[in-house]
């Protein structure tokens, strides 16, 4: 089910960022990665971490343009993803009426669930790895979704990735919209 480790760091750490750009309605072009390792990483580490990378944004037409490799006493992982806006409309938290339609995509708390089982030193069976590891630790975007909304709606809206949980989107977006 998993790889090394190293790999599911590349593909999670674009992913994560392909998600937000795609959830204000932007279409993702370009990626920067600032990678800072300790002295002794392993050449396998970097090879298995921008083999992830590179197989997160393949299907997606994203190129990797620049980024930055520093020594630091630890992994730290700094991506940013550019989109535009060409022939879409952009979401803003701050477009949310009373009356409009929440509409969700994915399952939701499946990540949550998944840190939470990693974390409890439980034996964990294949299923429950299927159903909530593998969404926390190779999680997908929902780019055609968004895509679909972004190239099709005619109004304001008011679209954001809900990885952070349901609960935390909605507030954000309401408090935002008054």
């Amino acid at each position: 089910l998993f790889r090394s480790g190293r790999y599911e760091l590349g593909f999670k750490s674009a992913m994560v960022n392909i998600s937000d750009i795609s959830a204000s309605g932007g279409s993702c072009k370009y990626m920067t990665i600032a990678l800072s390792l300790p002295k002794n990483i392993s050449e396998e580490f970097v090879k298995e971490f921008y083999k992830g990378i590179n197989d997160s944004i393949e299907k997606y037409g994203i190129k990797v343009v620049g980024g930055d490799l520093t020594s630091a006493d630890k992994v730290m992982v700094s991506v940013t993803v550019l989109g535009i806006d060409k022939d879409r409309r952009i979401s803003s938290r701050s477009h949310a009426k009373a009356g409009q339609v929440v509409v969700t995509s994915g399952v939701h708390g499946s990540s949550a669930c998944g840190l939470y089982l990693l974390n409890s030193g439980k034996d964990i069976t294949e299923e429950l790895k299927e159903k909530f590891i593998y969404p926390h630790i190779m999680p997908t975007a929902q780019v055609e979704f968004a895509q679909k909304i972004a190239e099709n709606i005619k109004e304001d809206y008011a679209m954001m990735d809900s990885s952070d949980g349901l609960a935390d989107c909605l507030y954000k977006i309401a408090k935002s919209s008054n």
